[in-house]
């Protein structure tokens, strides 16, 4: 049998073999390391701008459902003010021919109960009040349409009450639609 004979250079490798799988192996888990903590910054990153934008679709839904519950408080509010127009003393008969007066009042009270419950979350404390007091003035009015001996004209007091808050809420609300589309206007 042959003996091979290596060659000093085969030595050599055979040697710095498993010195350099270990060097790859470390720069490997080198490189894995690297890779794992950028992963966690744009996991973290990610989390964050994800919690932004969670905030900011909050915030317009919540813009938004303010809008919508203005709309229908000055909604509910014009239609009572239609019927006190034509309810109220010395107003033409023509004007409430056909017009049941139960409905009427009850459309009255829709209002009243708008101002109590249908308040949009994020007005001001002045008309927060001006609304409140509506509220009160419109109680009033309904007892006084609805007692018979009543020495004031309940319908004129509700037109009167309505007549003073509605424009009120409508300058609110126009600020309201001029704010998001210059929020719009400012991304």
């Amino acid at each position: 049998m042959k003996r091979r004979q290596s060659s000093p250079l085969q030595c050599t490798r055979a040697i710095a073999s498993p010195m350099d799988a270990a060097l790859f192996w470390n720069l490997l888990n080198l490189a894995g390391f690297g890779l794992s903590l950028y992963a966690l910054f744009a996991a973290v990153s990610a989390k964050k701008a994800a919690r932004e934008a969670a905030e900011t679709v909050v915030k317009r839904k919540n813009q938004q459902e303010d809008g919508d519950r203005l709309r229908d408080l000055i909604a509910a509010l014009n239609a009572a003010k239609d019927v006190t127009m034509r309810r109220q003393g010395g107003a033409p008969a023509y004007l409430s021919a056909g017009q049941d007066p139960a409905l009427d009042l009850h459309l009255l009270r829709v209002a009243h109960d708008c101002l109590l419950t249908r308040r949009p979350a994020k007005l001001g404390k002045r008309l927060q009040s001006d609304m409140g007091n509506a509220a009160d003035e419109l109680l009033k009015a309904i007892q006084n349409i609805g007692s018979v001996g009543a020495n004031r004209d309940g319908w004129r007091d509700a037109l009167a009450t309505l007549q003073i808050l509605i424009p009120s809420l409508e300058q609110e609300e126009r600020r309201q639609r001029d704010r998001v589309l210059l929020a719009h206007v400012e991304e």
